[in-house]
């Protein structure tokens, strides 16, 4: 091989290398729609059982009369008075929910659901109408209601009655929340139940409130901090809760098997107001009450998907270095290698990331990891002693590929630290490489090996 003929050939293997990108690609494109198959399937377990939950109130709602002051052509003015509602939050929130998981199976999908027994109580001030700049005469008082927020009304199984300032509620007097809500497009969907003799009870100082209900949901539970102050408290039977939102818990166990979280949030760490009106920027206050939310969510926590999309992403890497080796071999042992024989090995070595997502659709990650991998190491290596009539050689190659497998599982696992060991591991090989081929004369190493 003349060194005109190593710079070609080094050409070739470049462009066999790029070849082999194809189907790494195809592949990808077959793993996100796998995943895209997942979220399907979870989008329609979640219409049937609930959907991920998100709880906002309670919030008062009371109607009331707005004057608008209108001037006729004729000169005289005119009070024309328009249905309005004003909304006020209370001051003191309190939400304990206690989940109680369950895996769904659909397909060969797992899908994590629950039921939580969910308390709200707290207190409401008297409803400040002054600070509203609203005159008392103009309020409906019998028609105010309380009104709670659920983003999926059918995770609700039973009726859900209202303990309110303290009374007994029993019999005929006992408070019953209706379906639907009260005021102008606040929330999508909710309940409500309506507050009697609010006008009667005008000198207490505040309003008790509680009720209780069961509720089934999917993946995630958030809440509003809708009170001034708010105390929540979530428990479950499940081993791997992530936290999100706007606020995270002020305290936290985690532990085998269980979890439980505690927020205390004041309303200092929100920007929308304890009371407004219908006629105030409704969709903003939307929007903010929305941007408030807290999450904790159940998670599988080993995403099969994400795992082997990351590991086809490291394809290029051990293509070009299987190849390198191949070249090596090539150069040092004086063999050579056909170029389909390194278009061949290229195939089998994407082979193995869709014998990867086969296999970790059914099985644990890790065991579908180490299948996929003796398999191809066993098909190459097997290969490679077959057309080069050497064990050694054979060997040789197996080893890289052990390393190479045992290398990406590492970075697979290191997600955070995936960039540093994935750069300290390149310039590894690239030293390696210049170490043993530090003393090859590239010029002549051609001219050697045809006089020889």
């Amino acid at each position: 091989m003349s060194s005109q003929k190593i710079i070609i050939k080094l050409i070739i293997i470049a462009a066999l290398v790029i070849c082999s990108l194809i189907p790494l690609v195809l592949i990808g494109f077959i793993v996100e729609e796998r995943k895209d198959r997942r979220v399907e399937v979870e989008s329609e377990v979640s219409r049937l059982w609930g959907e991920a939950q998100q709880v906002i109130g309670p919030i008062m709602v009371i109607p009331y009369n707005e004057h608008e002051k209108k001037i006729e052509s004729n000169g005289k003015t005119t009070d024309n008075l328009i249905y309005r509602y004003a909304y006020f939050l209370p001051d003191m929130m309190k939400l304990e929910s206690e989940l109680i998981p369950q895996i769904r199976y659909r397909d060969i999908y797992e899908i994590p659901v629950y039921e939580t027994s969910l308390r709200l109580e707290g207190s409401f001030p008297f409803p400040d109408f002054k600070s509203l700049n609203i005159d008392s005469s103009d309020v409906f008082w019998d028609d105010a209601c309380l009104i709670a927020s659920f983003s999926d009304m059918r995770g609700i199984k039973k009726e859900v009655d209202l303990q309110w300032n303290n009374s007994k509620n029993s019999g005929e007097n006992k408070l019953y929340f209706l379906p639907g809500l009260i005021g102008p497009g606040l929330f999508n969907s909710g309940m409500h139940v309506k507050l009697t003799g609010l006008r009667n009870n005008s000198n207490d100082t505040s309003f008790e409130y509680s009720f209780s209900l069961n509720l089934n949901g999917s993946r995630s539970l958030s809440f509003a901090p809708v009170g001034k102050v708010n105390y929540v408290t979530i428990a479950s039977n499940w081993s791997n809760p992530s936290f999100s939102g706007s606020f995270l818990p002020t305290s936290r166990t985690i532990g085998k098997g269980k979890f439980e979280a505690n927020w205390e949030i004041t309303y200092f760490g929100r920007d929308y107001p304890q009371s407004w009106k219908s006629s105030d920027d409704v969709s903003q206050i939307n929007s903010k009450i929305f941007n408030s939310l807290s999450t904790a969510e159940l998670i599988i926590p080993v995403d099969t998907y994400q795992k082997t999309s990351r590991s086809v992403k490291y394809g290029i890497l051990f293509i070009a270095l299987t190849f390198l080796t191949f070249f090596l071999i090539e150069i040092l042992r004086k063999m050579k290698i056909h170029p389909l024989q390194y278009l061949l090995v290229g195939l089998a070595l994407t082979m193995f990331y869709l014998l990867l997502l086969s296999l970790s659709e059914h099985w644990n990650f890790l065991y579908a990891y180490i299948t996929a991998g003796i398999a191809n190491i066993l098909l190459i290596s097997a290969y490679v002693f077959a057309f080069l009539k050497s064990k050694k050689e054979g060997l040789l190659l197996a080893a890289v590929l052990i390393v190479l497998y045992g290398y990406l599982y590492v970075l697979l696992q290191l997600e955070n630290y995936a960039l540093l060991l994935g750069s300290s591991g390149l310039f590894l090989i690239l030293a390696f490489v210049m170490y043993i081929t530090r003393k090859i004369d590239w010029y002549t190493v051609g001219n050697q090996t045809e006089k020889k």
